[in-house]
């Protein structure tokens, strides 16, 4: 099934149980001439995938099941390109998996167990199925806010230095771990120098330059943007700046952060006031510019597909669709669909 330039497929996974009324991973169309978004319905039944990853050649599907007892699971694409089909499911040994992310070379999936405070890794095998654990790193640490911070809470994995080691954030900690990767085996060691975030900041997001010479953390508990250089090494010199435009109205808890341009421009999503802020990047000073409206309430993740972002709207159940432009004109909403408690949009394209 070839790949058609004017239309961009999305998979939206979404929490079900107690938390939302999503059933599954949904697909949708986006047809840039008619300016509309499609909802096919599901093509996979799943139980709370809150995040998702794609393999390099787009043929495979990893998630998260975000439950008490975590779980990852591998999905492949049918022939046709129009379901998928599970492969695999293996899982975490820890509770409330919130993100995962591949090893560069495809070889290893790895998870940050939210509630349990630990990452994990497991065996990609050569079929994309999942093996069994082969590395589990459980973090320590605390923080000052007296209902979020009572241990350790990682909440995003990002790889470097060739996938050799992995940066996590910890909401719970106010920290940026270090994870060494073993190359042949997948196991996992923490490191000894940390990056340490202002008491009660909350760090939940964490994105590198292409360098990987500086680190720039989106914190949930005080809305902060840390800004700092990397990789850690003792005290590291760090600047903290407020990651909205202007101050919310309402209780406001950042959310995701993405690269814009790189080494430019980073997007970060606001669950409260429900913008989307543009921030400029020059070395160690970020400053945020713009705040747009992002279409919804709640927008929980972001994905950019060239000039094109969707959002998932985890309170208003919608994603929307529009573009980003330089300057001050910022994200403007284009068109929006209807979908259950989505918390993460993946740009498919299936063979």
């Amino acid at each position: 099934m070839r790949a058609d330039p004017r239309r961009v497929r999305l998979l939206v996974g979404g929490y079900g149980a107690d938390r939302g009324r999503a059933r599954g991973l949904s697909l949708l169309e986006h047809d840039y001439d008619a300016g509309t978004l499609t909802n096919h319905g599901l093509v996979a039944a799943a139980t709370s995938v809150s995040f998702l990853v794609a393999n390099r050649a787009r043929t495979m599907v990893y998630g998260v099941c975000e439950l008490e007892q975590g779980q990852v699971v591998a999905y492949r694409w049918t022939s046709d390109g129009s379901a998928l089909e599970q492969v695999s499911q293996q899982p975490t040994e820890g509770a409330d998996p919130c993100h995962l992310v591949l090893h560069p070379s495809g070889r290893w999936l790895f998870t940050a167990n939210y509630t349990s405070g630990d990452v994990t890794a497991h065996p990609v095998r050569a079929d994309g199925t999942l093996a069994p654990l082969s590395g589990q790193v459980r973090l320590q640490g605390s923080g000052p806010h007296p209902e979020r911070q009572l241990s350790t809470h990682p909440h995003m994995l990002c790889p470097f230095d060739g996938g050799a080691q992995l940066a996590v954030a910890d909401l719970g900690a106010d920290r940026v771990w270090v994870l060494a990767v073993d190359p042949v085996g997948g196991s996992l060691r923490l490191r000894p120098d940390s990056l340490t975030t202002p008491a009660g900041s909350g760090p939940r997001q964490v994105l590198l330059d292409e360098a990987e010479e500086r680190a720039y953390v989106l914190c949930e508990l005080d809305g902060s943007l840390v800004s700092a250089s990397w990789p850690p090494r003792g005290h590291n010199s760090v600047q903290t700046t407020r990651a909205v435009r202007q101050e919310p109205e309402a209780v406001n808890y950042p959310a995701a952060l993405i690269w814009l341009r790189p080494d430019r421009r980073l997007l970060a999503s606001h669950r409260g006031a429900d913008v989307l802020t543009t921030i400029t990047t020059s070395g160690p000073t970020a400053t945020a510019l713009h705040d747009s409206p992002s279409g919804g309430r709640g927008p929980r993740h972001l994905s950019l597909h060239e000039d094109t972002l969707y959002v998932a709207h985890e309170l208003s159940d919608q994603v929307t669709a529009g573009t980003w432009r330089e300057g001050h004109d910022g994200f403007r909403v284009e068109t929006s669909i209807a979908v259950p408690s989505p918390s993460c949009v993946l740009v498919v394209d299936p063979p």
